[in-house]
């Protein structure tokens, strides 16, 4: 009944999350068109590896170090303490970072001066990165109802907040609310952590630990990895693809891949916070495998009826979600999803690694999608055209898919020897 419980707490949270995503993507699209949907979509790659790399990344190594060693204890505390001074300095580094250089970002992603949101998103990164510690250790003691009312609360905040901008102010609007919206979560779980959760935040206090830090840092790597592999190939693509083809051939192509991203998001959230855990607090390599197949029959047999449904009504999805001027984006729509499906399986057996320990090997898989992808995608070009990038990540995460269950399957036969 709990695990019941806990898995209806993430889908809906990750429901409203998908339904705000689906808001967002409408509105981009019908006051934006492709043109400026697919410049702003080099905006949103940087916003999402910023966000993501707030704090350090940590979140997952905090996750799987006090899953074990709850924060009424010693060991806790101490492990909590080094993950606040991690994510405070890794703030101030990212920050000054984003600050020193807003201006040229601000040409070279957006062509135009917009260095205030570059300014922003220092702040916006600060917030988002201690709201992530709040959430972490909740995850950590399987506190699924809190994830879903933070989660839940803030994303509807953050959908109201950028529909308001976007209506309003056009292109710049729409640009600080994607600024806006990460941070409006962890200004939730930051809220509740004061009057709930003052125990926790006692914890929170400046102090150098190395080995607890350099281990912080190992799964930091992973994440550091994985919130930029991907979306820095995708910056290249898009920039190939954009003079070769045109800004509007790259609306498409992001179009579809926004509504994979929903999918996307969907599997991260339910690895990250319900099957890591288990996977990690598992006594024997045979159970923790046991854990995996679960993960991955729900995760697979959930993605290919959903993306199955949508693939069946694509140009009705496209007209609901986008708008007839995106219509050519729907021959896109099966290779990406076949993609995503064999990304689902690589990321699953990834995340089973991170649990039991074995960091070095989700490192290697994260770094290796971004540069399989650009490979594949430049090899793809001149004969594929506008199916070049949705073709590229069908074959590169099939291989990947391949790679990381042979690497599992004799990670398994030397473990039970």
């Amino acid at each position: 009944m709990n695990a019941l419980r806990s898995a209806a707490h993430f889908m809906t949270s990750t429901g409203v999350k998908i339904i705000s995503g689906l808001i967002v993507i409408k509105l981009m699209a019908s006051e934006l068109g492709p043109d400026g949907f697919g410049l702003l979509g080099q905006f949103m790659t940087f916003v999402a590896i910023t966000t993501m790399l707030a704090g350090g990344g940590i979140t997952n190594g905090v996750i799987r170090s006090l899953a074990s060693n709850q924060i009424n204890t010693p060991e806790g505390k101490s492990w909590l303490s080094a993950a606040f001074t991690l994510t405070t300095g890794i703030s101030v580094l990212v920050g000054v970072a984003c600050i020193s250089l807003a201006h040229p970002l601000s040409g070279i992603l957006l062509k135009d001066n917009y260095a205030y949101l570059f300014i922003s998103l220092a702040l916006v990164q600060a917030v988002v990165a201690y709201g992530n510690l709040v959430v972490a250790e909740a995850s950590s003691r399987g506190d699924s109802a809190f994830y879903a009312k933070i989660n839940i609360h803030g994303t509807l905040l953050a959908t109201c907040a950028f529909a308001i901008l976007v209506t309003n102010f056009g292109f710049q609007g729409a640009a600080f609310g994607l600024v806006l919206m990460p941070a409006l979560p962890g200004v939730i779980a930051l809220h509740h952590a004061l009057w709930y959760r003052r125990e926790m935040l006692h914890s929170w206090k400046w102090k150098l630990d190395r080995y607890r830090t350099q281990r912080l840092l190992s799964f930091s790597a992973a994440t550091v990895v994985g919130a930029t592999s991907i979306p820095v190939a995708h910056l290249v693509i898009r920039e190939a693809l954009g003079s070769d083809l045109g800004w509007s051939v790259v609306g498409h192509w992001q179009g579809v891949v926004k509504i994979s991203d929903v999918y996307m998001q969907f599997v991260g959230v339910l690895l990250i916070n319900y099957a890591m855990p288990r996977f990690a607090a598992a006594i024997d390599h045979r159970r923790a495998l046991n854990e995996l197949a679960k993960a991955m029959a729900f995760l697979l047999g959930a993605g290919i009826i959903g993306l199955a449904v949508i693939y069946t009504f694509r140009d009705l999805t496209i007209r609901l979600v986008f708008s007839d001027t995106f219509l050519p984006m729907s021959t896109l729509f099966s290779a990406q999803f076949a993609g995503d499906i064999f990304r689902t399986i690589a990321a699953s057996i990834s995340f089973f690694f991170m649990g039991r320990g074995h960091v070095l090997l989700s490192i290697a898989y994260e770094f290796l999608q971004g540069p399989i992808l650009i490979i594949l995608f430049f090899f793809l070009q001149d004969s594929a055209g506008a199916h070049a990038p949705v073709y590229a990540h069908l074959a590169s995460n099939a291989i990947l898919a391949a790679t990381m269950g042979f690497i599992l399957l004799i990670w398994f036969r030397r473990s039970t020897r």
